[in-house]
């Protein structure tokens, strides 16, 4: 028995876990077959959408690229200029 019907919410929640777990090991995937340009143009590009149609939360951008320059996909001097150049540019 469960009392507080807790117990459909625990699958509920094992179910979320598991689909971002392969969801995130898919975008992982399909990240490391792009070149290290592809990578920053598709950052510069997040940056400067973000600014003119709000689909992404502003620090999506930020997190994504410090998730690549951690674990060493990206450079993090690079990523930063062109984080700050699109989101400039998309701000003008």
């Amino acid at each position: 028995m469960d009392p507080l019907g807790l117990a459909g919410s625990v699958n509920v929640m094992s179910d979320l876990q598991s689909y971002l777990l392969i969801a995130g090991t898919a975008l992982i995937n399909d990240l490391s077959v792009m070149s290290d340009l592809q990578l920053y143009l598709l950052l510069g590009l997040a940056a400067f959408m973000e600014n003119l149609t709000p689909f992404l939360p502003g620090d999506l951008t930020v997190v994504w690229a410090s998730m690549l320059v951690s674990v060493g996909r990206l450079d993090a001097a690079p990523a930063v200029l062109v984080l700050t150049a699109g989101a400039w540019l998309g701000f003008m």
